[in-house]
């Protein structure tokens, strides 16, 4: 029940889109290009930063570096870029969907990139992985710089 709610929550602003007849749908629009735009960019966020760590895992195992963690690439930026990109990927959905949607549907819709943020962030995700690695690395010098120096979640650009 708990991931049928996820994923109808989650996915709502494309279902919600796809109920409309296709002769009743606006296209794409300006804020449908910069969605696009931003669901392309999302996504190879989250390409980007899983294969870093399968190659930095794979290095691992062949002994070609003794790194406990990941802190370089895209995990130098955000202590879990993976979980950012899928974050933006709903985001982008949303927007890509805007101009289609009416204002109570649009309203409905901004509940799927909130929930997702909110579960990756506060419930699932983000909160098990930093417990894990704070009991892993308690005493680890380099690991507390590391997390000293690079937010968990949001880049900091400035």
């Amino acid at each position: 029940m708990a991931q049928a709610t996820w994923v109808s929550l989650t996915a709502f602003p494309v279902y919600a889109v796809n109920s409309i007849p296709v002769g009743q749908q606006t296209g794409l629009g300006l804020s449908g290009k910069i969605g696009t735009g931003l669901w392309i960019s999302s996504f190879l966020f989250e390409v980007i930063a899983d294969r870093q760590k399968t190659v930095w895992r794979e290095e691992k195992s062949k002994k070609l570096h003794d790194q406990k963690f990941i802190s370089s690439g895209l995990w130098s930026l955000t202590r879990h870029p993976n979980y950012l990109g899928e974050v933006m990927i709903w985001t982008s959905q949303l927007i890509i969907s805007w101009s289609t949607l009416t204002p109570l549907l649009r309203a409905i819709s901004c509940l799927s990139p909130i929930f997702e943020y909110l579960l990756i962030t506060k419930v699932s995700g983000v909160p098990l992985l930093e417990a894990q690695a704070d009991k892993r690395f308690k005493d680890d010098k380099e690991y507390q710089e590391y997390k000293e120096r690079t937010p968990v979640f949001w880049p900091k650009f400035w």
